[in-house]
């Protein structure tokens, strides 16, 4: 649903979303700076779909901080959440129900978009969050890779010797 255009790469708008969801929806761009920005989000009641793409400039990626939550209990109300989606769009997010479990950890998306989707089908819920422009940071896994391989020799040594 975050997606829409003739290659589900700009934001949604009426032609993409299903009948059900053309009540209450907003879409837009926020550019992330290198400066943190503070947003709320959330409604007062009702149907609620908003959309927001943080883009930044090509080779750096988006920062995310989840702030608050509010009401902090109300975790049972699965059908009002906050996703986060970092990259593999295909792919749901990390979403965000109640405030009493915030993650500590910040949130990095893989290239210069991450995806907010809020979704409210009843009651009310607040979200703040604080996103900004980091560097891209480039990750290294050659001694991951090393170690894969070894436990995979392993293994397979383990089987021909049980088999032979």
């Amino acid at each position: 649903m975050a997606f829409g255009g003739a290659f589900c790469e700009e934001l949604p708008d009426a032609s993409s979303l299903a009948w059900y969801n053309k009540e209450g929806w907003s879409a837009e761009y926020k550019y992330a700076t290198d400066k943190w920005t503070y947003l709320e989000l959330g409604v007062e009641k009702g149907k609620a779909f908003r959309f927001l793409h943080l883009k930044t400039s090509a080779g750096k990626q988006v920062e995310i901080q989840v702030v608050r939550v509010t009401p902090e209990d109300g975790c049972d109300d699965y059908e009002s959440f906050m996703e986060i989606q970092l990259g593999s769009f295909l792919l749901g997010g990390f979403k965000i129900v109640c405030g009493k479990r915030l993650p500590q950890e910040r949130f990095i998306s893989e290239d210069s978009l991450a995806v907010i989707s809020l979704v409210e089908l009843e009651g009310a819920k607040q979200f703040a969050i604080m996103y900004r422009s980091i560097p891209r940071v480039e990750v290294v896994v050659k001694a991951q890779g090393a170690m894969t391989q070894s436990i995979v020799l392993l293994l397979l040594s383990c089987l021909v010797y049980w088999f032979w």
